[in-house]
């Protein structure tokens, strides 16, 4: 008796089991879809601040009021054989990804110099008082630059050679994600 209970449940066992694992089969095996948003962080590097250092020139420099990685640059005169000028940028992290200078145009020859990141540029020992043969400083980064967190800044010393007076020069600079 309990061989014939045996021989008829087990084949009902079996194709519940079948229809079951079926079913389940059938609900996994369908097309998922799911749609969202993943905000990451934003990009906001920005030049807080400028300086033109030479011994013989009268210049001025702009900072770009429509892009916040670009300054304008004027030569009026230039005394003597002088034709190298040095511009120093303050760039903030103003953003919350870390990010890094990637190059610069200048339009002239040029070289970059980067030092950093500061949490304040007055303690740094390469943005205040100082004479233009101590340029550029030692302990520089050239560029991609060091990665610069949100709320430090790095601090960039260009130098430009062969620039001529009564000229105007638009320097911009390019910023990236520090994974990029």
């Amino acid at each position: 008796m309990y061989t014939h209970h045996t021989s008829i449940l087990l084949p009902m066992m079996l194709a519940t089991t079948i229809v079951l694992v079926s079913a389940a089969y059938a609900l996994w095996s369908q097309q998922l879809r799911i749609e969202g948003v993943i905000n990451i962080g934003k990009i906001d590097p920005r030049i807080t601040s400028s300086k033109i250092v030479c011994d013989k020139c009268e210049a001025s420099l702009l900072i770009d009021s429509d892009d916040p990685l670009a300054v304008h640059l004027h030569v009026e005169s230039l005394k003597g054989n002088e034709n190298t000028l040095w511009i120093g940028l303050v760039v903030s992290n103003e953003g919350n990804i870390p990010i890094k200078i990637t190059s610069i145009s200048t339009g002239v020859a040029s070289k970059a110099y980067s030092y950093g990141p500061f949490r304040s540029v007055g303690n740094s020992g390469v943005w205040g008082h100082f004479v233009i043969d101590m340029l550029p400083f030692p302990n520089y980064h050239e560029l991609p630059s060091a990665v610069d967190d949100p709320s430090y800044k790095l601090i960039l010393w260009i130098k430009l050679d062969n620039v001529q007076q009564k000229h105007d020069y638009d320097i911009k600079l390019v910023a990236k994600p520090f994974n990029s």
